[in-house]
């Protein structure tokens, strides 16, 4: 039996994925059995019909502060003081006659979005240089392993985790019209996202350009093919929409007083229904510093903050969601949403509704907590009934939590149970489950790093029809935002290399034809200078001038793959064989540490589209209200 264990570690796979996030970096390591191997030593049909298992420890990850993007004025130091530290705690982990052919995948998220294009490539260049110089890691591409991806990306690698986790990949029968999965929605400090398959196949044919395909690959070689529609929404996350309702409570005060300068404003105090009574803080607007102080009214709240959601913005193509973002048609007696990040930290962390989630009684809880007084909620928070929560964050509490319920149900119209109808679907909503949070499925966390390396996992099965693992973005996203297929295996086209070699393949090429004029232009004035040249002569000069020729044209020039050796420092290798090698989720959330034991145990699993949401300026703001925007708000209270 030891000796069986053994040989199938031998075939054993590896990957290395770092989540290079806005506040810190965290590095995840995985395993799983290379699937030739087992498509030929197993006859299990639910292991053949499913995607590769991945495995991890609990002591597999590591999470190290502040974040990349904070070594932008300092690059050199990006490699050394960060990703080396991750780096070598995955080095431990993975058997070390695996290292060359173990992937190193660094996927930056927020943070780096934030930087110029310079600075990310700055930093981004010096981790290509320090990884091929000094680990054996498998780096074949740079540009496809080091990368910053978009919100819309993320999303779908959350979106493949969860239903990775939830076993939708299992078992999976191609032959079946329609397969089942669960949306997931992110929401962040900056942005908000959405991925889900839409249960009616009718909406995915009606919104067949706003989709996107992801490829996927059962050990058996069967192609699994999943049409996803995902989206995101730029500063609708919560730190951000919380500037926009700050800039219009000044902007109401201001209205109020007929002023035009926030100045004005400095020795009075503006009022803010979302903040608790007794509790106050400054803003500043306009370089002006204004006194905040808490109303605590529930309802209030709750209306003032309905019109962020920009319910009435033209949208150009019906069902519209919110801020001119159409969408397919959700099914909600059908379908069913998971939400991480802030959806888990208010419901579940805060207001510890650890079971399915419920408005009435959710709402009951928000409401009763944002009419507290502030010294009550400090009181409590000593009694530890808000864990580890700051005061800053309980301060923004009744705010997060009335607009969580905003996007979920003015939003997305998610069903409120008892109260509304489902806005979709030919039946009540009845017992199914349409919404709830939670930052782990059946006790394993949740994270979209699983979703990426699940893709390069399934790209290693080669038995089945040549289908091409990896993320086909929509049409849409294609046309506007030039967006290209994402490959599950990693591209083997030159990456960082490929301007160098360009470079030195076009400098040989003028160096040719500058010496061909040379001797061009020898000849013409040596036949001009000698008028009375006899035929000899002139044949001994053509003769001359093709052994130059020759001698250029079949000299030795370094090749494309020596050049990127010598680059790399590394001799080349097969690609797996001896012979060669904001979505952020939240941190509080991730994989706890561990120093006891090292058994291993598995993950279980065996804009619209392109068009996300404008960018909103901070300080124009608007008409702050009108009776338009209360049109649709017909909540009542709890």
């Amino acid at each position: 039996m030891v000796e069986e264990d053994k040989e199938v570690a031998e075939h054993d796979k590896y990957g290395v994925v770092i989540d290079a996030g806005s506040s810190g970096s965290r590095v995840y390591v995985y395993k799983w059995i290379d699937p030739t191997f087992l498509s030929k030593e197993t006859s299990d049909e639910s292991v053949l019909h499913s995607v590769p298992e991945i495995r991890t420890q609990k002591d597999w990850t590591k999470r190290i502060e502040p974040g990349l993007s904070s070594f932008s004025k300092k690059p050199e130091r990006a490699y050394k003081k960060h990703i080396k530290i991750l780096l070598e705690h995955a080095e431990h982990i993975i058997p070390e006659h695996k290292h060359r052919e173990t992937p190193v995948f660094i996927q930056s998220t927020a943070g780096m979005r934030l930087l110029s294009d310079r600075d990310q490539k700055r930093i981004t260049d010096e981790l290509c240089r320090k990884i091929r110089d000094e680990t054996h890691f498998l780096l074949e591409n740079c540009a496809a392993q080091i990368e910053t991806i978009d919100g819309e990306t993320e999303g779908i690698y959350g979106w493949l985790s969860l239903n990775y986790l939830k076993k939708y990949f299992d078992r999976y029968d191609g032959k079946l019209a329609d397969h089942s999965s669960h949306g997931f929605l992110d929401m962040g400090g900056g942005s908000l996202q959405i991925a889900f398959k839409p249960s009616d196949p009718e909406e995915i044919k009606k919104h067949k350009e706003d989709i996107s395909t992801i490829t996927l690959k059962s050990v058996n070689g069967d192609a699994q093919r999943w049409d996803v529609f995902t989206s995101t929404w730029l500063r609708f996350g919560t730190r951000e929409v919380r500037k926009r309702y700050l800039n219009q409570l000044v902007n109401t005060a201001l209205a109020g007083t007929g002023e035009k300068n926030p100045k004005s404003l400095k020795e009075r105090t503006v009022y803010d229904p979302c903040l608790p009574k007794g509790s106050e803080h400054s803003f500043t607007y306009s370089g002006a510093d204004l006194r905040i102080r808490g109303m605590g009214n529930y309802e209030q709240c709750s209306k003032t903050i309905y019109p962020l959601l920009l319910k009435n913005s033209p949208c150009p193509e019906q069902p519209c969601s919110f801020s001119g973002i159409h969408m397919p048609k959700i099914d909600f007696t059908r379908d069913s949403f998971l939400g991480v990040s802030e959806y888990t930290y208010t419901i579940n962390d805060v207001f510890h509704m650890d079971t399915e989630y419920n408005f009435s009684g959710f709402s009951e809880k928000v409401q009763q907590f944002c009419e507290l007084d502030w010294q009550n909620i400090l009181h409590e928070r000593e009694d530890g009934k808000y864990g580890d929560i700051s005061k800053s964050s309980l301060r923004e509490v009744c705010f997060k939590a009335n607009w969580v319920i905003n996007v979920l149900h003015e939003g997305f119209g998610i069903p409120r149970k008892g109260i509304d109808p489902p806005s979709t679907g030919p039946g009540d909503v009845g017992n199914h489950i349409t919404f709830s949070s939670a930052d782990n499925v059946n006790g394993y966390e949740l994270t979209w790093t699983l979703g990426k390396i699940l893709l390069y996992a399934c790209s290693m099965v080669q038995l089945g029809e040549n289908a091409r693992v990896g993320l086909q973005p929509s049409e849409l996203s294609v046309k506007n935002d030039g967006k290209k297929f994402i490959p599950g295996e990693i591209p083997h086209e030159l990456g960082y290399g490929s301007t160098t070699l360009n470079f030195f393949h076009s400098l040989v090429q003028i160096v040719i034809i500058f010496a061909v004029g040379l001797l061009l232009y020898w000849l013409y004035v040596k036949l001009h200078i000698k008028q009375h040249l006899n035929i000899n002569s002139i044949k001994s000069t053509i003769n001359c001038v093709k052994g130059k020729l020759n001698k250029i044209r079949y000299s030795k020039v370094i090749t494309s793959d020596q050049l990127e050796q010598l680059e790399a420092g590394v001799l080349p290798m097969s690609r797996f064989g001896g012979d060669r090698d904001g979505f952020k989720f939240r941190s509080r959330t991730m994989l706890n540490l561990s120093s006891q034991g090292f058994e291993d145990y598995p993950v279980p699993g065996g804009r619209a589209s392109g068009a996300a949401s404008p960018a909103l300026s901070d300080n124009a703001m608007g008409t702050i209200f009108s009776m338009a925007d209360f049109s649709d708000f017909n909540r009542p209270k709890p």
